[in-house]
């Protein structure tokens, strides 16, 4: 299954009312967390394996997985904070 879009998930934070419903968001967003820090670090192992070879001419291919690492890590960041947001509103519940 196609992973939710963005404007989904927005829609079913609103939505949730039940410690269940927030878990379950906790849990898809730590999943996602998890994704993106591999994706990072796979990203950062890429760029340091193109910046250790004697590249000529054309563009350097570690500053494109430098900037994919930064965006991989920043997603993690953002994801492991909405679920400790829904973790904290479960326990509410």
């Amino acid at each position: 299954t196609p992973a939710p879009t963005e404007a989904q998930l927005n829609e079913l934070a609103a939505s949730a009312r039940t410690p269940a419903e927030h878990r379950s968001l906790a849990e898809y967003y730590t999943t996602l967390a998890e994704k993106q820090a591999t994706a990072a670090k796979r990203y950062a192992s890429l760029a340091q394996t193109y910046r250790a070879q004697v590249r000529k001419g054309g563009g350097d291919p570690a500053i494109h997985f430098d900037r994919r690492a930064g965006q991989a890590r920043e997603a993690a960041s953002h994801a492991r904070a909405k679920a400790t947001k829904h973790a904290r509103f479960a326990q509410v519940g």
